[in-house]
């Protein structure tokens, strides 16, 4: 996905995510949706994106890299509908005005990320997707100072072994000269 599609994407998560209360007590209609977005981030976003992760500052993800396997892909295509049916199943009716809004900022969010994945497929079609992702994913950790240079160094490094398989998924999509002559 490109890097300004992916940040706007997640800008909107994250603007649902910070929008919501700390605990939830009962099992309320807001509880719920809280629930499903705290689901939605520690299972499904987060772990699909860690360098989005470490930008963020969340480090749960710092030595992992995005799966962009055939595969890797599948597996967000099928999370993101999951999560897409949990959020047409929960009745905005009790949801406040805000959540309300958040539900369809939400919805809109992974039915983008379900467009660019299944309809658009820029992870199949433009090998920059691959090189911008890697030179991203250790951009984001050297660039901040949220941990010691040595800590950050080996979250580099544990990312860079992973390199080797990233690269080997681009080079599986066997990118077309035919796409690229068209489109010039």
């Amino acid at each position: 996905m490109p890097r300004s599609r992916c940040n706007t994407f997640f800008a909107i998560l994250l603007l649902i995510a910070f929008a919501l209360p700390a605990f939830a007590q009962t099992s309320t209609p807001s509880s719920v949706w809280n629930s499903l977005v705290d689901d939605f981030l520690d299972r499904e976003l987060f772990p699909n994106s860690p360098t989005l992760a470490t930008q963020i500052g969340v480090h749960d993800f710092d030595v992992k890299l995005e799966d962009l396997s055939r595969n890797g892909i599948e597996r967000h295509i099928a999370g993101l509908k999951k999560f897409e049916a949990r959020t047409v199943a929960l009745d905005p009716k009790g949801l406040s005005q805000m959540e309300t809004a958040d539900r369809e900022m939400l919805l809109s969010a992974i039915r983008s990320e379900l467009l660019s994945l299944q309809v658009i497929r820029t992870w199949e079609k433009d090998p920059d997707t691959y090189s911008a992702g890697a030179a991203n994913s250790i951009y984001v950790i050297m660039s901040r100072n949220f941990a010691s240079p040595d800590d950050r160094l080996r979250s580099v490094a544990a990312r860079e072994k992973q390199f080797p398989q990233y690269f080997a998924a681009a080079r599986a999509e066997k990118y077309s000269e035919d796409l690229y002559r068209d489109s010039a």
